[in-house]
Parts: C-alpha cells; structure tokens; sequence
C-alpha cells in the first residue's frame, strides 16, 4: 500500500537560511517541543525570557539539567513532563510562594504537595486531575473559587463531586453562571448538562461548542437556533464538529476553521483559500495538518506562528516514496487495475477501455 513518507529535517537551519538568527523570536521556538535540537546549538541565543517557556517544554528536561543555575522554577513548576518533578524535588527550597500555585495543578507532583499541605493553593488544586482525594478530604477549604476551578478539572470522577453538591451549582446569585459556562468547557460533564440545558445562556453555549467531548456535539446538533456567530467561531475549530461545518459551510467562521486540527477541515480550507484574510494565515501557519498548504503559500505565512507549528520539523521524503513506488507498488497497482474482473466491468458497464483510456462507442450504444 503507498502511503506519505515523513523524514525528520535534521538541520532545520535550511529553513533558517531565509531568516536572519538574529531577527528569529527565540521566545517563541523555545516552546515548541520539536525544536529542542535547533535550540541547543543556539543555546547563546536564549536571554532570560527564553528560559520561561523552555522550563516548560516537556522535551527540554536534559538542557534543564545542565543548565541549574539558569532555571525558572515557576515555568518548571509547570512542566507535565513527570521527569521534571525530580528536578524540583532536589531543589524545593529554590522554589517561593508563587511557584506552589503552578505546583499545586500539576499531576505529577501528588506526593510533593501531601508532605506540603501548607504551602497547597486551593484554587489551583482543584483544578488537579490527581488531587480529588486531597480535596474530598478538605472540602472545608473550598470556597467559592476554588468551586469553579473544580468545575475544571478533567478527572472523569469530579462530575459526583460536583452532582452531590448541584445546591452550589444552581443557588450562589453571582458565581453560578461562572459555574455552569466553566461545566459546558469540561468534557466529562455533559450528563449534567443534557439535564440542565435550562440554565444555559449564550456564554454556555460558547463554551460548549468548544468542548471536546463528542456527545456535546450531539446537543449542539439539536440546539443550532441557540447559536450566534460567535458560537460558530468556536464550533469552527472543534474538530468533532466537521459534519456539522461542512453542512453550514455559509456559517463558518475561518479564523476558528484554521485552528481546527480535523484534517477534513484543512481539506475544506484547501477549497477555499481565496475565503482567507491575513488573520486567518495567521493562525492555519500553525495548523500541524495545514502544512502542505502552508508550503504552497509561503507568502502569506505567519513565520512566528510557523515556528510554533510541529510539523515544520517533519518534511515529506520524496526519495523514500520514490522507492516505495518501484519497490513494487507499481507493479500492484497495474496488477489491481488491469485485473480482468476489473477490466471487463468497466468495459460493460461504462464502455470504458482502461487500457486504451478511451470509451469504446458500440459499447456505449448497448447500454443506451
């Protein structure tokens, strides 16, 4: 079977060749994780600034290593990357106060923040996906707050937490549109929101346009009426909205459909690129299926933006897919089309010589 060849571009600089290193934003590449090989050759190029977002690149931990005295342990505190927590854990009296608020929502720091009940933000814990049995166990510390943050949290076993506690949901005047517009984002909390579509106003419904989960699509579907244009900006970019986009192709919204990371939405992006304004570009130059698109379109490029897309790192590998071809595939291919069965079909049903590439005209008249 032929299929895309992708190849690692070892040496990104040939990229680079059109950009001067100096003028390249240093801040933005430092967060992309696929980077990490032109970053350490360049690594006198990283000012202070640089050294936030690459604390928090997952892939940067070995430069991280090497480079103590360099750190920003708030950005680290950020890092999901599990090996980061060793760093830090050899390292706590490095970290102030407002490096527990990063601390306290990471996943992988449960056993650091049980030694270190103290030094806990609440409001950031509960947005934890590890951390339900530390809020459970001290649910006397969550405030109103720290409530909608819960609302957040991604642990599929927060939705009973927050079921036994609907009172708190439906009675606080002022935090309980907070509270219901956080829900429709969260995407294992759709059970709550199909029994409680009543509560929804039209900033819910932003919200659950953008959420992940495929039942909200489901709602979505039911409720289009409820929908402005700026709900359509959202759905725009949901990837498991497509069928419903390409159904409204009328109500897109193409700054959102350049963000969507459906390959079937590049495709319908791909038939309508005179549709694209400037700001558009901007945010399909980091689109990582838009990538062939982008190749073709270099001048409209959002070069910050392209250097944030993961993909640039990655090139089709024409010579591989060459041999692909005469490794065979040629030879299946000719196999599969010339097949008797197939050539005698499309000869009686369409009068069509495959071989010739023609259509036979006495065949034509039988089937008239």
């Amino acid at each position: 079977m032929f299929k895309p060849i992708f190849t690692s571009i070892k040496d990104i600089e040939q990229f680079f060749d059109k950009l001067d290193l100096n003028s390249i934003n240093w801040f933005f590449l430092c967060s992309n994780p696929h980077a990490i090989h032109i970053l350490e050759r360049h690594l006198d190029k990283l000012d202070n600034n640089c050294w936030q977002p690459l604390c928090e690149n997952p892939n940067a931990l070995h430069i991280i290593e090497k480079n103590i005295d360099k750190i920003n342990w708030f950005f680290l505190c950020k890092n999901k990357n599990p090996n980061a927590i060793h760093i830090i854990e050899e390292h706590l009296d490095k970290l102030n106060d407002n490096c527990w608020k990063p601390l306290s929502s990471n996943p992988n720091a449960i056993h650091i923040l049980e030694k270190n009940m103290h030094k806990i933000y609440w409001m950031d814990l509960c947005e934890n996906p590890n951390a339900l049995h530390i809020i459970e166990n001290n649910f006397n510390k969550i405030d109103e707050v720290c409530f909608w943050t819960l609302c957040q949290n991604k642990n599929p076993d927060v939705i009973d937490i927050l079921k036994r506690n609907l009172d708190t949901l439906n009675n606080d005047l002022y935090w309980k549109d907070f509270y219901w517009k956080t829900l429709c984002g969260n995407q294992n909390a759709i059970p709550i929101i199909k029994e409680n579509l009543n509560k929804l106003d039209i900033e819910c419904w932003k919200e659950l346009c953008l959420n992940s989960n495929p039942n909200a699509i489901d709602i979505i579907k039911k409720n289009l009426h409820k929908l402005d244009r700026n709900c359509w900006y959202y759905l725009s970019s949901n990837p498991n909205a497509i069928h419903l986009i390409k159904n409204n192709i009328h109500k897109i919204n193409w700054k959102g459909l350049c963000q969507n990371k459906n390959p079937n939405a590049i495709e319908i992006i791909d038939k309508n690129l005179d549709k694209l304004r400037p700001v558009d570009w901007s945010e399909l130059s980091s689109n990582p299926n838009a990538t062939y698109i982008l190749h073709k379109n270099m001048d409209k490029v959002n070069y910050l933006n392209y250097l944030l897309n993961p993909s640039i790192c990655y090139v089709l590998d024409t010579d591989a897919m060459k041999k692909q071809i005469n490794n065979g595939f040629a030879e299946e291919l000719i196999a599969k089309a010339l097949n008797p069965i197939h050539f005698t079909r499309n000869l009686e049903l369409y009068g069509y010589d495959i071989v010739l590439d023609e259509y036979v005209d006495f065949i034509i008249e039988k089937y008239k």
